[in-house]
């Protein structure tokens, strides 16, 4: 029974270690909404809500953001609706970002592979600070025995 439990655990353990070193590797992409319309106006407000993408152009700041505006499909990027006077930029860009985690023997492969700084040879053995203890010490030893230093 406890061979059998430890056998357990030491299989549950082996699977957790080697599923969180493992580097997820899969890119995450969204589409966004283009910083720039066919006009040259800046991207305003913008989210996205029940798969669709809203971005508002403004042509002055303070404007209302329904005047100008493109819906674009959150699946494909593709404009759904163009209200920017036929100006939106088709179609949305995709934008990659590639998660990985932290997996720790690549982390001490890639140190033990970068070449060490040289160890820099102390200028004295001893501190500065013992000098003047050693120097003060040699001169009152000296002045209670009689010798000239």
């Amino acid at each position: 029974m406890l061979v059998a439990f430890l056998t357990i655990v030491a299989a549950l353990f082996m699977a957790l270690v080697s599923v969180g070193a493992a580097p997820s590797g899969a890119p995450t992409c969204a589409f966004h909404c283009p910083g720039l319309d066919a006009y040259g106006f800046s991207v305003g407000v913008h989210y996205t809500t029940n798969g669709t993408i809203f971005c508002s152009y403004p042509d002055q700041v303070g404007a209302d953001p329904n005047d100008y505006f493109c819906l674009y499909d959150e699946l494909t990027g593709e404009i759904t609706v163009d209200n920017d006077e036929n100006m939106c930029i088709s179609p949305a860009p995709q934008i990659c970002a590639r998660k990985k985690r932290f997996n720790i023997v690549d982390f001490i492969r890639r140190r033990k592979a970068s070449p060490s700084p040289e160890p820099q040879a102390p200028s004295s053995s001893v501190p500065r600070v013992m000098k003047k203890r050693a120097a003060s010490y040699k001169k009152r030893v000296a002045d209670l025995i009689g010798v000239a230093i």
